[in-house]
């Protein structure tokens, strides 16, 4: 949905890569017997309806709450070598 808002030419490859990308994942997980093919298609119908909501919410309330707190939220190379997790509130 959102690759389709913001570049609506490469929504179908966009989509197929995607899709077949974690289809991939679900079959290496059913191959190494990690889990029931039941679990993941149930596992890609939850993810996929969740993803429809939660963009759906988003469009429909810019600047809602858990934007304004996750937006803020950044990870970046910390001097010791390691990462750093910084926040900043995004006021809109």
């Amino acid at each position: 949905a959102e690759v389709g808002a913001h570049w609506p030419r490469h929504k179908t490859v966009a989509g197929i890569t995607l899709y077949t990308a974690a289809g991939l994942v679900g079959l290496s997980r059913m191959y190494n017997n990690q889990h029931w093919a039941s679990d993941v298609v149930v596992g890609a119908a939850v993810g996929t309806f969740s993803g429809w909501k939660v963009v759906g919410y988003t469009h429909a309330h810019p600047g809602n709450p858990l934007d304004r707190l996750l937006l803020g939220t950044r990870v970046a190379p910390a001097e010791n070598g390691g990462m750093a997790l910084t926040w900043s509130s995004l006021r809109r």
